[in-house]
């Protein structure tokens, strides 16, 4: 697909979609310019290659100064989502490289954005930038969740994205590509000072931007609002489930940095903290995506024995339950978000994406678990030559009755 050895990699599966098998390549923290490949199904023969950091000549290739496209970044972490209907995929894009963006002045076309490509031909149909010339780490790799919703009176194909830079955007498709829809926060966000309310597109308050030997104080952190977990819908609900990471902040400063083939082209240091005043980091929200309002949220308070710690995935099932995974693996309502279960594995976390399937007409829901650094104190520690616990999928029975 692309070099290995300037630290090109892939970290998703692959995406099979009208006789094509389309697969994103990540690097970016390497300097690698990120890119999505279409193969034949059949023969594995490739059928066309896209790259997100357009060349000279290519549109959007003047959103980049000199050579600086060169090692734009511009990771596809996820796979992307495919509408048989138009024949379009979408792809989320990640940050460039290297993280400040003075340090490559201009947009940064496609960066931080969600690009539709025709699945037959690879041909840019169009795209949408989530936030341009972005200094923050926020990639925006998740593809948007293809919905229908209701607006206005009328019922209207949409791209639903809770994005890593804290704002949920909601966007019309089409056949010719993508329409603003609106977009609003839904963790602390310090950054935007506002969105223009015709194409989305945001300003920033300069005080925290932060550069090459400038410091500058933001919120969310590097971490973003949310990580590569995937966020659920309940089409009979109307609800949007995310798995959020409020009042994570950081604080970055950049340092030039010249490129070397497989060495960190990150040119930063960063670090994270808590904001003041709060009592929690991750919450679980659900948004109607028809009103584009919050119906509930479930805050989890900052635990000290646990430390920080990622929240996982969100499945939502047909009977109305939404499943969390993270350091424990929890159940609540679907419509009102009350809680009903919660396990805590001992020697494991839920950080995997949970799934549910019926046997014999038992429902089970089946989870990944990744399994922890074990305590120097654990008598059933494994060998100190390997001290991290085996990963392991564990599956729970939904009102079984045997």
């Amino acid at each position: 697909m692309d070099d290995y050895r300037l630290t090109s990699y892939i970290t998703m599966a692959p995406l099979v979609a009208n006789g094509k098998v389309m697969v994103g390549t990540s690097g970016a923290e390497h300097g690698v310019r990120g890119s999505i490949t279409a193969l034949d199904a059949m023969t594995g023969d490739q059928v066309w290659k896209r790259h997100t950091v357009p060349a000279p000549g290519e549109p959007g290739s003047e959103t980049w100064p000199a050579d600086s496209w060169r090692n734009g970044g511009g990771s596809v972490w996820l796979t992307g989502n495919y509408d048989p209907a138009l024949n379009l995929t979408y792809w989320g894009v990640g940050n460039g490289g290297p993280w400040t963006g003075d340090a490559r002045p201009g947009d940064n076309l496609y960066t931080n954005s969600t690009i539709a490509l025709d699945a037959d031909s690879g041909e840019l149909r169009d795209h949408f930038q989530y936030h341009w010339n972005g200094s923050w780490d926020w990639d925006e790799a998740s593809p948007p969740l293809l919905l229908d919703v209701d607006r206005g009176g009328r019922t209207m194909r949409a791209l639903v994205h809770a994005g890593r830079n804290g704002y949920l955007w909601r966007l019309e498709r089409h056949a010719g590509g993508m329409r603003f829809l609106d977009a609003r926060p839904y963790v602390h966000q310090n950054v935007f000072a506002s969105l223009d309310p015709l194409t989305g597109r945001p300003t920033y308050d300069a005080a925290r931007v932060p550069g090459i030997g400038k410091r500058a104080d933001f919120c969310p952190s590097t971490g973003g609002a949310r990580n590569w977990p995937p966020e659920a819908f309940n089409p009979r609900t109307g609800l949007l489930y995310i798995s959020a990471h409020n009042n994570r902040c950081g604080i970055m400063e950049g340092h030039a940095v010249r490129y070397r083939a497989g060495h960190p082209f990150v040119g930063a240091d960063d670090e994270w903290y808590r904001r003041e005043g709060t009592d929690h980091l991750d919450e679980l929200q659900a948004w109607n995506v028809h009103t584009g309002r919050r119906i509930w949220i479930r805050e989890f308070p900052f635990d000290e024995e646990v430390g920080l710690e990622p929240l996982g995935a969100v499945l939502a099932t047909a009977g109305d339950l939404v499943f969390l995974g993270g350091t424990d693996f929890r159940a609540f309502h679907a419509s009102s978000g009350t809680p009903l279960w919660r396990i805590r594995p001992r020697r494991h976390r839920a950080t995997g994406t949970p799934t549910s399937y019926a046997v014999d007409g038992v429902q089970y829901v089946a989870v990944p678990l990744q399994g922890r650094r074990a305590e120097a104190d654990d008598p059933d520690a494994p060998a100190a030559a390997d001290d991290l616990r085996d990963d392991i999928v564990v599956a729970f029975a939904l009102d079984c009755q045997c």
